[in-house]
C-alpha cells in the first residue's frame, strides 16, 4: 500500500515534473519488421504481434502529438489476463511460500507454477519466477516498492544518472548505431551524460536512473539464474513474460532488456508493466524502441498508465528522462472492463498521460483500476 509519505512525495514530484511541450518529428506507423503499414491495419488480430511500432524521423524527439489509437480486444485481454494479474500476484504473501493460491490474480493463470522467489522488500526488492505450461512461458515479476522501507525510499530519491549495467549494454548494443551528430543532451541528466566516458556507439551515451538500476541489480543475478533454470527444464519454451508495478515496473523493464541477451533469439521476450516511472535518457529510450522494432530480436514492450497517476511522470523530463514508445493509457478515472483504452503513438504523447497537468494528478490512481483491475496487496485473498 502506498503510504502517506510516499503519496505526498509522488504528488509533489509529479507537479514539479511537467515538461515543456515540444512537438516531435513526423511519425510513421509500422509493425515490427514491416514498413508502411496503414493505420487501419494496426489492430489486425491476425498479426502475431498486435502492438504497433512507431518510427520517428528525428533521432530523439521529446514528445509527440500524434492521435492515440483505440486498443484492440487482443491488447485489452493481454492487460487484464497477464499484465495486471502477474503484477498483482507479486504483492501476495503466498507467492513467497511457493504457493500459487492468491485469489483473482492467480486464478487468471491457474496452471502457473512458482519455481523461485526472493527479496526482502528493502535492500532487495521482492520477485518471483515461474513456468506456465499452458502458454509455455517463463514468467518473471517484480513487486512494487514499499516506500516505508528506508533503503527502498533512498533508491527512489536517487535521481542521478548511471552508465548501463554490462548486461543491459550488451543487449542494447545489438541495435546501437554510431552516435548521432544530431543528438543534443536534454536537461540535467543529458548534460551529466556528456561527462561520462565517451565512445563511438549510441549505447555509450545511454544512461539510466542510478537508484532504479541499483535496486534492480541487487537481485538480478538471482532472477537470471532462476530463468536459466527454467530454460534448462523446459526446452519447449515459447516466450518469456516479464511484469511489475510501480518501481517494480522499472526493474521489470531492465530485467527484460538484460534477459533478452540471455534467452535464445528463438524465444520471444515480452514486457508488460503498470504504473512505470521513467528509466533513462532519450538515447536509452530510443535504443529500447529500436530493440522492439527489430523483428529479429522478438522483443515487445508495453506499459499501462492509469488516467492521472503521478508516478508515471517520475523521473522528470526537465532532468533529461524520457519514456520509450509503448504506452497504453486509461483515459478515464475508475475504468471498468468496458471503458476506453488507448495505444499512445510515440514517446511522451501529449494526448495521453503526458497531457495531464500537475494539479489534476491523484496518487490514488497509481494502483488502478486498469480496465477494472487494481494492482495492490488488498487484491490478494491469502
Amino acid at each position: 500500500m502506498v503510504s502517506c509519505l510516499s503519496a505526498l512525495f509522488l504528488t509533489i514530484a509529479a507537479v514539479l515534473a511537467r515538461p515543456p511541450v515540444v512537438t516531435a518529428s513526423p511519425l510513421v506507423i509500422t509493425r515490427r519488421g514491416q514498413t508502411g503499414s496503414q493505420l487501419g491495419d494496426i489492430v489486425d488480430l491476425t498479426n502475431p504481434d498486435p502492438i504497433p511500432a512507431v518510427a520517428a524521423s528525428g533521432a530523439y524527439p521529446l514528445t509527440t502529438s500524434a492521435e492515440p489509437i483505440p486498443l484492440s480486444a487482443e491488447l485489452r485481454d493481454l492487460i487484464t489476463t497477464k499484465t495486471t494479474k502477474y503484477a498483482g500476484a507479486a504483492y501476495c504473501p503466498s507467492i513467497y511460500r511457493g504457493e500459487w493460491k492468491c485469489g483473482p490474480y492467480c486464478d487468471a493463470n491457474p496452471d502457473f507454477n512458482v519455481t523461485a522467489w526472493g527479496g526482502d522488500g528493502n535492500i532487495q526488492q521482492r520477485y518471483y519466477v515461474g513456468w506456465n505450461p499452458t502458454t509455455k512461458e517463463i514468467v518473471a515479476t517484480r513487486q512494487g516498492a514499499d516506500f516505508r522501507e528506508l533503503v527502498t525510499f533512498l533508491y527512489v530519491l536517487n535521481f542521478l544518472p548511471a552508465r548501463l549495467h554490462p548486461d543491459l549494454a550488451r543487449t542494447l548494443s545489438r541495435v546501437s548505431g554510431p552516435r548521432s551528430a544530431s543528438y543534443v543532451p536534454v536537461g540535467f541528466l543529458g548534460t551529466l551524460a556528456t561527462l561520462l566516458p565517451s565512445g563511438q556507439s549510441e549505447v555509450n551515451y545511454a544512461v539510466v536512473n542510478a537508484g532504479s538500476q541499483a535496486a534492480w541489480a541487487a537481485d538480478y543475478a538471482a532472477i537470471k539464474a532462476a530463468v536459466q533454470d527454467q530454460l534448462d527444464a523446459h526446452p519447449d519454451t515459447h516466450g518469456l513474460f516479464i511484469s511489475g508495478h510501480s518501481m517494480g515496473a522499472a526493474m521489470a523493464v531492465l530485467d527484460g532488456i538484460a534477459l533478452r541477451g540471455l534467452v535464445p533469439k528463438s524465444i520471444s521476450v515480452q514486457i508488460g508493466v503498470t504504473g512505470q516511472p521513467r528509466i533513462g535518457n532519450p538515447v536509452f529510450a530510443a535504443l529500447v524502441d529500436a530493440l522492439g522494432q527489430d523483428a529479429s530480436q522478438k522483443f515487445d514492450y508495453h506499459r499501462v498508465s492509469n488516467f492521472n497517476d503521478p508516478f508515471v511522470h517520475l523521473f522528470p523530463m526537465f532532468l533529461g528522462y524520457q519514456h520509450s514508445v509503448g504506452e497504453m493509457w486509461m483515459p478515464q478515472a475508475n475504468s471498468t472492463a468496458d471503458s476506453p483504452a488507448l495505444f499512445c503513438v510515440g514517446r511522451e504523447n501529449i494526448h495521453c498521460a503526458d497531457g495531464i497537468k500537475g494539479s489534476d494528478l491523484d496518487y490514488h490512481a497509481h494502483i488502478g483500476p486498469y480496465l477494472g483491475i487494481y494492482v495492490r496487496p488488498e487484491g490478494c485473498t491469502d
